[in-house]
């Protein structure tokens, strides 16, 4: 898919600068989104490029956010306009400088892929992991589940940790 869509043959269909698009329930902000350039694709892809920032407000008041150099978003709609009338997320590769935030502790690595019904983000390369006191890098990966906010590194894992004394 990628080589077809960096063919000078496809246009895109909707070309937007300085994108962001908010999503509320009950006046609150519960996601947002934004990039620098944001290209939609037949049938149903959305391609943002450049400051990517991504945010999303759970119902239990944790607030996990992300940014990258590129994603590219996979939506369920048949075509373009049920996106943009429905836009229903089904998964997305984020890229270049992916950096993480779960609860006390950041992510960041290379390139990782995000599966919104499963609830999961992984990533097949090396990947590290800081948070209060320790760091922690996996060499070959690592799956990340959102419902149980449970990480897995894959490979030689190595790290130090900090513990304070009373």
């Amino acid at each position: 898919l990628d080589t077809v869509l960096r063919t000078n043959e496809i246009k895109p269909r909707i070309e937007i600068n300085d994108f962001v698009v908010r999503k509320y329930s009950d006046m609150r902000l519960t996601s947002r989104v934004s990039g620098q350039n944001a290209f939609f694709w037949e049938p149903n892809l959305v391609e943002l490029i450049g400051d990517v920032k991504l945010m999303r407000s759970r119902d239990d008041d944790v607030t996990e956010t992300g940014t990258a150099g590129k994603v590219t978003g996979y939506f369920s709609g048949a075509n373009i306009m049920q996106v943009l009338a429905n836009p229903e997320l089904t998964s997305a590769v984020l890229e270049d400088e992916v950096t993480i935030d779960m609860k006390d502790h950041q992510l960041q690595t290379s390139t990782a892929e995000m599966f919104t019904l499963a609830e999961i983000v992984r990533g097949s390369h090396p990947v590290s992991v800081t948070g209060p006191g320790r760091k922690f890098e996996g060499s070959q990966g690592f799956i990340y589940n959102y419902n149980s906010r449970e990480l897995q590194l894959f490979g030689r894992v190595f790290g130090s940790e900090t513990v304070q004394s009373p």
